[in-house]
């Protein structure tokens, strides 16, 4: 495999933000400048197509399919991406120093056909048609990432939504102070990310596990969003079928140790629920594609290994030193010991040494760039995950002919339990 924000920080602080001097802040780049009010302009005014010609790469194909593809009635229909954006106004944006682009959110070398990269952090006010989980109206924060083409010209690639604590690692200082504490915000969002001040309508998006006042406020997502790359589809599935259907296209189910596979099934179930979460594909209406670039999704690929490992970490999720959930990057290629990269070979070799999946996780992660510290593990409750610990309860059941004394029908009570699932998570 290779945030609408509200200006918030984690629960036990205050969010302080000094934002007084537009005049101060100016773009370095002038042709930046120049792109990003025509940004402003052409989404203001509808002009799609404009838009769509001041971006490049992946990001104009998902926009163009966004408007133009052969499903874009649908999403129009549906408020998916942009579509759901009424109004756009840049109010203050500055170009990040190379030495604080926030890594978990930009990676140049995702742009290596471009020259002369440069990443603007932007504040903008937003209003939306209808309050979404990954669109709100008020003050955003995003990232842009611009590079220049083979003409020479200024292009956008990328426009993510920065977490806040990266944001206060950048040396900018936006023009309204906003303070929140932590019973002004919910923590659905991840890594201290929070999406504006509408607190009733955040509220009904959002349906966490657990009490408010557990610091481990993470609710695992029932669904997301895949951008199956040759089609141009956006398909929503469930998550539990998302993680059974990549992990045997990332490990070798059939042959890796069970413990490297248990790693990896951690490795993608909090990837993908990172990117659930923290937005970077902004506005083009889906959380991962169904590549390397972000994890290979192939429907109809479950194995039965990786499935196994995928339900014995069910429950279970890993945090950074910080108590935030992050992004558990990985590959194939050699990695060292806290490099914040797992590798799938390497996993399997410190499999065979006897470790565990945490130890596994624990020697990349753990003291890198994603965790200062140790990484910790922490339980959620898991709808799919009790649904199929009962399930192995009933057919244990059905195997010793327990139902044949009383005539159940296994197939209609496991019907019965996927329809309690769905009913509880619509009703939510």
């Amino acid at each position: 495999m290779n945030n609408s924000t509200v200006f918030a920080q984690s629960y036990s602080k205050y969010g302080k933000f000094d934002i007084d001097a537009v005049d101060e802040i100016g773009a370095e780049n002038g042709q930046v400048a120049t792109l990003i009010d025509e940004m402003s302009t052409y989404l203001n005014k509808k002009q799609y197509d404009k838009f769509i010609s001041l971006t490049s790469g992946d990001l104009n194909l998902g926009f163009y399919d966004l408007f133009f593809g052969q499903d874009s009635h649908e999403y129009k229909k549906d408020n998916i991406g942009l579509w759901n954006l009424d109004e756009f106004e840049v109010i203050t944006y500055k170009q990040v120093p190379k030495d604080q682009v926030p890594v978990e959110n930009v990676n140049y070398s995702e742009y290596i056909e471009y020259t002369e990269l440069v990443t603007y952090l932007a504040y903008c006010d937003i209003v939306a048609k209808e309050d979404t989980t990954d669109m709100f109206s008020g003050m955003n924060c995003f990232l842009f990432v611009f590079g220049k083409d083979s003409n020479d010209e200024y292009k956008l690639l990328q426009w993510s939504q920065p977490l806040i604590n990266e944001v206060q690692k950048i040396d900018f200082q936006p023009h309204r102070k906003l303070v929140y504490t932590s019973e002004d915000v919910l923590f659905t969002l991840l890594n201290e990310t929070v999406l504006n001040n509408n607190k009733e309508k955040l509220e009904k998006c959002f349906y966490p596990i657990g009490s408010k006042n557990d610091p481990y406020y993470y609710p695992m997502p029932s669904k997301i969003r895949v951008k199956i790359k040759s089609t141009g589809k956006i398909s929503t599935v469930d998550f539990y079928y998302y993680l059974k259907n990549v992990l045997p296209n990332e490990w070798i189910a059939l042959s890796d140790p069970m413990e490297s596979l248990k790693a990896g099934a951690m490795a993608v179930k909090m990837y993908g629920w990172y990117r659930c979460y923290n937005h970077k594909y902004f506005g083009l209406g889906f959380d991962v594609y169904d590549t390397i670039v972000d994890q290979v999704y192939r429907a109809g690929s479950e194995h039965e290994r990786s499935t196994e490992a995928i339900n014995s970490v069910g429950g279970i999720a890993i945090i950074n030193s910080s108590g935030l959930i992050f992004e558990t990057q990985y590959n194939a290629r050699a990695q060292m010991k806290h490099s914040g990269f797992m590798s799938q070979t390497g996993a399997n070799a410190l499999a065979r040494n006897g470790y565990t999946w945490f130890q596994i996780c624990d020697y990349y992660y753990s003291n890198s760039n994603k965790s200062e510290g140790s990484i910790s593990s922490f339980n959620y409750y898991s709808l799919w995950g009790s649904k199929i610990k009962l399930e192995f309860i009933l057919k244990v059941m059905f195997e010793h002919k327990f139902f044949q004394i009383f005539n159940f029908d296994i197939n209609h009570i496991s019907l019965q339990l996927e329809n309690r699932r769905r009913y509880e998570v619509e009703k939510s």
